[in-house]
């Protein structure tokens, strides 16, 4: 058995059993994401470039909009990161589920719980979770449905699909996950985003990234009552 250290362990498990993380020899990273909104779908077309080694499928139930489905994206400088825009589709069943290295929970924090009971029967219990909620208690909440290895990744930046079909960075930031004692998923994470030029930070204790992220959503009233942009909003002291 031989490893690279730039991509992920090779692994001699069978199709339906593979070590957290870790996907079968020859084989593509396969990432679940559940939840296509605006952030799942930004995600999606992120890791599903050809420069990835990752297979990308997308669990909902209701429809998504089309042009997220053959999207690409901008960085918040509006530089072009992806030239081939590769097809996505929206699997309604969650069964293949089960066959993921890693699984990317994109809902809103209040469908969590039933995802999660939705994924207990489904999931075996060594595949990690990255939950992708910029919320207070989200791990905790997870943590009573599922055992899963989990990591929480907090966008801190503002995402739109514009109406050409192309996602945009409009603000400045970058991913940050929390460190786990799985490295090898999180590294093969880190990874396969630098491949698309998307850094990914990651914090032993996301309580203050947390926290910050609430205190920016909490001002975005404050930014649209006073007509100002959160720089020159912060710049006025008195």
């Amino acid at each position: 058995m031989t490893s690279n250290s730039a991509d992920l362990a090779l692994s001699s498990d069978t199709e339906s059993q593979h070590v957290s993380g870790q996907p079968a020899a020859a084989q593509k990273y396969r990432i679940a994401i559940i939840g296509p909104g605006q952030i799942g779908g930004f995600l999606a077309v992120l890791l599903s470039q050809p420069a990835t080694n990752c297979t990308v499928n997308l669990y909902g139930r209701k429809a998504v909009d089309a042009r997220m489905l053959t999207a690409g994206w901008l960085d918040e400088r509006n530089q072009s990161l992806q030239s081939d825009a590769v097809p996505l589709t929206v699997d309604g069943d969650w069964r293949s589920i089960a066959q993921a290295d890693l699984v990317l929970l994109t809902v809103k924090a209040t469908a969590l719980a039933a995802v999660c009971q939705q994924l207990q029967p489904l999931l075996p219990a060594s595949t990690p979770l990255v939950a992708c909620q910029n919320g207070l208690g989200i791990t905790e909440l997870i943590r009573q449905y599922l055992p899963n290895p989990l990591f929480q990744l907090i966008v801190p930046f503002n995402v739109v699909l514009s109406d050409n079909g192309l996602y945009q960075q409009t603000s400045a930031g970058q991913l940050i996950c929390q460190k786990h004692q799985s490295l090898q998923t999180l590294q093969t994470l880190q990874h396969q985003l630098r491949k698309v030029g998307v850094p990914l930070q990651t914090a032993a204790d996301m309580r203050p990234v947390i926290y910050g992220k609430l205190l920016l959503n909490l001002n975005n009233a404050l930014n649209a009552i006073s007509d100002l942009p959160l720089r020159q909003q912060l710049q006025q002291r008195a």
